[in-house]
Order: C-alpha cells, then sequence, then structure tokens
C-alpha cells in the first residue's frame, strides 16, 4: 500500500517517486524510452534501486530523484538510470543533474576504493550516468544543450566547456501512445494518471472516465502491479474536491476493482481525519473562541480537510482563506500543524 503521508504532501513528486521506484515500472519506461541500442546491452532483470541519498543536506528538500542501477554487457561497468521528475519549465536543468551525477561519482569511487577487491586496482571504471527528465507540465520544455548556456561558441573555448546530454520525456498523449504501442501498461497507467493531475481534469465526470479508463487496462491487459491503481486512486483524490463515494458509484468497473479502490481510499480517509478532526478540535475551536469565529468541531474538521487538500495541491494559505472564505490565521495554524506532523 503507498504512504498515504508521503502522498498527501508534495503529492506529485511523491507520487512519481513511488511508481518509479517500482521496477516494473521503471523497467517497462527504460524499454521503451532509452535507445534501443543502449537497452539491447543492459541486464535489466538484475536492475537494483539505489535508496542512497546522495544529495548534500542543503539540497535535500529538493531531492525528488529515482535512481536505478543496471549491470552493463559483461557486468564491469554499470549504468545508472538518474530519473529527476519536474512540473515547471528549469532552463538551467544540467546544473541540478550535474549535482547528482557529482555525488553519485563521489560516494561510489569512495566507496569502491574501500571494497576488497578495489584494493590493488587503483583505477576502478565511474559509472555510466544516464539522466532521465520527466516533464509532468502543460507548457513546453526548450531542451538546450549545455555548452549553449555559457554564450561562448568560440573553437578555442569548447574543449574547455562540460558536455553530456539527457532524455526529455513529457507525460502526454504522445508518450501514453508509445507506451500503449509497446505494450508497456504499467508505465502507461503512471503517465496517464500524471497527465489527468497536471491538466487539472479532476471534476466528477472526469474522474469517472478517467478511471473506467484505468479499470479497463487492469482487467484486461497484462498489468501486473496491483499495488499501482492503490497509488493512483489515493493521488487522485488526495487533490481532488469531489466527493469519492459519489464518483465510485457512477463507475461501471468490476466489483474487484470497487473494492481495491475503497481499499486505498480508507487510508486516506483515515489521514484526513488525523489531522483534520484532530486539528479542528483543538485548533479551529481555540482561534474561534479567540477571534468570535463561529467555527464548531464539525465544522472546524470540515474546513482543515478542505484546506489541506488545496494546500498539497500547491495553493498558497492567503489563496486557500480567499477561496475557502475563512480566517487566514485558522489557515495558517491549520497548514503549521500539518508540516511538524509531517
Amino acid at each position: 500500500m503507498p504512504d498515504d503521508d508521503d502522498l498527501l504532501h508534495q503529492p506529485h513528486d511523491k507520487f512519481f517517486k513511488a511508481v518509479f521506484s517500482t521496477a516494473q515500472v521503471a523497467r517497462e519506461h527504460i524499454e521503451a524510452f532509452l535507445p534501443l541500442d543502449v537497452v539491447a546491452h543492459l541486464r535489466l532483470d538484475e536492475m537494483v534501486l539505489d535508496t542512497t541519498a546522495y544529495i548534500s543536506k542543503r539540497f535535500k528538500s529538493f531531492q525528488s530523484d529515482v535512481v536505478w542501477s543496471v549491470p552493463y554487457k559483461n557486468g564491469q561497468v554499470k549504468v545508472v538510470v538518474l530519473y529527476e521528475h519536474k512540473t515547471a519549465y528549469d532552463r538551467y536543468i544540467h546544473l541540478q543533474v550535474l549535482r547528482y551525477m557529482l555525488e553519485i561519482w563521489e560516494y561510489r569511487l569512495k566507496k569502491s576504493k574501500k571494497d576488497r577487491k578495489y584494493k590493488q586496482k587503483a583505477d576502478a571504471p565511474l559509472d555510466i550516468i544516464i539522466p532521465v527528465v520527466v516533464y509532468q507540465g502543460v507548457g513546453g520544455w526548450e531542451k538546450i544543450k549545455f555548452q549553449d548556456l555559457f554564450g561562448v561558441q568560440d573553437a578555442e573555448i569548447l574543449p574547455f566547456l562540460p558536455v553530456f546530454d539527457y532524455i526529455l520525456n513529457q507525460t502526454s498523449p504522445e508518450s501514453e501512445a508509445h507506451l500503449q504501442k509497446v505494450n508497456k501498461l504499467n508505465a502507461y497507467i503512471a503517465y496517464r494518471t500524471m497527465r489527468q493531475v497536471i491538466e487539472d481534469a479532476l471534476s466528477f465526470g472526469d474522474l469517472v472516465v478517467f478511471i473506467e479508463q484505468i479499470a479497463e487496462i487492469m482487467d484486461n491487459a497484462t498489468a501486473e502491479d496491483a499495488d499501482l491503481t492503490s497509488r493512483v486512486y489515493t493521488y487522485i483524490f488526495g487533490i481532488s474536491e469531489v466527493d469519492v463515494h459519489e464518483v465510485m458509484a457512477s463507475v461501471h468497473i468490476s466489483t474487484q476493482q470497487k473494492n481495491n479502490a475503497m481499499s486505498s481510499l480508507q487510508q486516506l480517509y483515515q489521514k484526513g481525519e488525523q489531522h483534520g478532526i484532530a486539528i479542528g478540535k483543538s485548533e479551529g475551536i481555540a482561534i474561534g473562541e479567540q477571534k468570535g469565529i463561529a467555527i464548531g468541531e464539525q465544522k472546524g474538521a470540515s474546513q482543515t480537510t478542505k484546506i489541506l487538500k488545496l494546500y498539497t495541491r500547491g495553493f498558497e494559505a492567503a489563496a486557500i482563506a480567499e477561496k475557502l472564505e475563512i480566517n487566514l490565521e485558522f489557515v495558517n495554524t491549520v497548514i503549521a500543524q500539518y508540516e511538524a506532523e509531517d
């Protein structure tokens, strides 16, 4: 089951990390979007998720990557597939990716020197790193060569400029069509879900259609990771404002699929109750008494749930207060306690 705490806080990054940390989704994506002549030499049956926290403490809050290590050819060299997830265009993405690459090389080189088999070997090869940027955004992405960021193309300068490339992949209908064509259905479901969210297609009707489409794929195709649907439902409903029960009552899917969905969402409800009711009672009433705001226990809990949904979708406190027509101090208190508990 997905960690609801993770999926409610920074939901886009956390959903991406959760699904791309599963071997099935990552392998399908690698097979679909990395160059075929590279994939042909990767021993994907031996790919390993690397959970090392490479990034320094200074940048830890910005970490959203997923790292997979795959033996290359005879296994003497490893290919590291470095995933970076973005929801907004970053002209200087090379700098962030390069920071990750340096952290990986330095860490692994230091580790290899401690390894017995390298004690007599001073020339341990560096891992080959293939950066993959998955862009979950509605706008375009202008891919720029690293050398072009320096503003100089003089022949005598070029040898001193760093050169490396990255694979850019956007969650788009074109990417989804390709994944379906090559029968990579777990990766397709992940991409389809990310696009549904980023296009803000989270109304009642949108979600009914979306759930029926996803359920049909899970019922009639070869998608294997049952946990993926749990993550999908938790992600989608965690940031939507629709009534979950009404949506699920309106979709035409198998009983098993409905049971799976509601089982997943039950944990989301429990998370909301833990935050909403606890904060609603302790903070909502206290502020109401102090400021003369008529917030009872039930209303306080209900407002808190709405606040957290908007907050996890990226709304600022002032915008939430204006949208819900409630006191800004109450909004700030709810957010502060939510962050403290996380």
